[in-house]
């Protein structure tokens, strides 16, 4: 499973960084300034949040918790929900689309699923308490 969300946030961190760079070169002029802001605020959590997907799948690697595997689910729908939500709205805008009020609800929704997968991430590490050994220092 943690190769699958190893792929899965390298790709995710290609897709960032394609969009960051669409952003910067062909909505600059298309957009106001605070769309703007929310497209590149989109772009700096789908880049966080990809690497995080990165980490916890190393971690999950290591420990393979429950808890940890939730972290991975976590982030793919916060991303989605947050950073989609935001693309979506500023492509919108460039199109001439305007979404249905009840759709801005989706970008706090993965700003709260990005939140529990955080937590989730920090109890899918057990304890040196639970049996880890620590690791010697040469």
């Amino acid at each position: 499973m943690h190769k699958r969300f190893l792929r899965i946030g390298s790709l995710l961190m290609a897709f960032s960084v394609l969009l960051g760079a669409f952003g910067a070169h062909s909505l600059k002029t298309l957009l106001d300034e605070s769309s703007m802001q929310a497209y590149h605020t989109a772009v700096l959590y789908h880049m966080v949040h990809a690497v995080g997907m990165i980490i916890a799948s190393l971690i999950y690697k290591r420990y393979q918790t429950p808890s940890t595997r939730w972290a991975l689910y976590f982030f793919l729908a916060g991303l989605i929900c947050f950073s989609g939500s935001l693309y979506a709205i500023a492509i919108g805008k460039v199109i001439g689309f305007s979404f249905p009020t009840f759709f801005n609800l989706i970008t706090p929704l993965g700003g709260v699923l990005f939140i529990i997968g955080w937590i989730a991430l920090f109890f899918g590490v057990p304890s040196e308490k639970e049996g880890e050994q620590p690791e010697s220092r040469q």
